[in-house]
């Protein structure tokens, strides 16, 4: 199961009203330009169907991750390889 569809069915299990999940943290693939903060950020399910509604695929989506420490060592070893690779 895809991210994106894990992440929808999660937000359409959880009963009664409010956010039980709270805010994650995201890593996606690097391109040749993007920056840190492009590819690490912090965000809710809500934002998440935002995201994808503009673009993000969920091929791109590296991970989520529940701390930031885990999620910003992930964005930095992505960042290092993309700069290796020129890519």
């Amino acid at each position: 199961m895809s991210y994106i569809k894990k992440i929808e069915s999660i937000a359409n299990a959880v009963d009664g009203i409010g956010d039980h999940i709270g805010k994650f943290w995201v890593v996606t693939t690097p391109s040749k330009i993007s920056e840190l903060n492009d590819i690490l950020f912090l965000a809710s399910v809500g934002d998440m169907m935002v995201q994808t509604r503009g673009g993000l695929k969920e091929d791109n989506v590296v991970g989520l991750y529940p701390q930031k420490d885990a999620a910003k060592a992930k964005a930095h070893a992505l960042d290092l390889i993309k700069r290796i690779q020129g890519k």
